[in-house]
C-alpha cells in the first residue's frame, strides 16, 4: 500500500511571512503531493473563490485548479493540462 502525501496548499496575502506558509517543492516527491480545496472554496467560471474573497484566474492559472479534486497529485493534475492543451508548433 503507498501512503498519499497530503499537504494544505493556501493563496496568501503578498504581505504575509513566507515561513508561515511556504511548501518546499524543490524536493524529488513534490509532483507527488495531493491539493486539495479548503471548505466552502473552489472554481465559479473563471474564479477562484472562497468566504470573503475570490480572485479571477488567467487560463493558465484555471487550466490546473479545474483539476484540484483532493485526489490526483501534482502530477496527475500537469498531464491531464498537458494532455489538454493545443501543439504548438
Amino acid at each position: 500500500m503507498t501512503s498519499r502525501l497530503k499537504k494544505l496548499l493556501i493563496a496568501c496575502h503578498p504581505d504575509r511571512p513566507k515561513k508561515g506558509y511556504r511548501i518546499d517543492f524543490s524536493v524529488g516527491d513534490a509532483v507527488d503531493y495531493v491539493p486539495a480545496m479548503r471548505l466552502r472554496c473552489g472554481i465559479n467560471g473563471q474564479e477562484l473563490y472562497r468566504p470573503g474573497w475570490s480572485i479571477r484566474l488567467n487560463p493558465t492559472h484555471l487550466a490546473f485548479m479545474q483539476h484540484v479534486n483532493g485526489e490526483r497529485s501534482i502530477r496527475q493534475i500537469a498531464e491531464r493540462v498537458a494532455q489538454s492543451q493545443p501543439e504548438q508548433s
